[in-house]
């Protein structure tokens, strides 16, 4: 697969929705090509056929807790910041 990393920060941003600098984009087409040169060097990697891939187990069992039901904000309270709103609905850009 050939990806051109200033190709994939653009749609990247474009669809997350922010706005990049210059120098950010710089930077994160920096960090983009050598995690690509990184994969394509393992996938010259020969004779892994029979490898069975490892996973990363988390050790000991996962912190959780307790949900607890609190006070909800009313409609008005949730909309009062809200930039663009239709009725009682929060309007969210568009994403090609």
């Amino acid at each position: 697969m050939n990806i051109d990393p200033a190709e994939w920060v653009e749609r990247v941003s474009k669809l997350a929705l922010i706005n990049l600098s210059e120098e950010e984009k710089k930077l994160l087409i920096k960090d983009m090509a050598r995690i690509i040169d990184f994969f394509n060097m393992i996938n010259e990697l020969k004779g892994l056929d029979d490898v069975e891939p490892l996973f990363m187990m988390p050790r000991g069992e996962p912190v959780l807790r307790d949900d607890e039901v609190g006070e909800c904000l009313s409609i008005n309270e949730v909309l009062m910041n809200v930039k663009e709103k239709e009725d009682r609905f929060i309007k969210g850009p568009r994403t090609a």
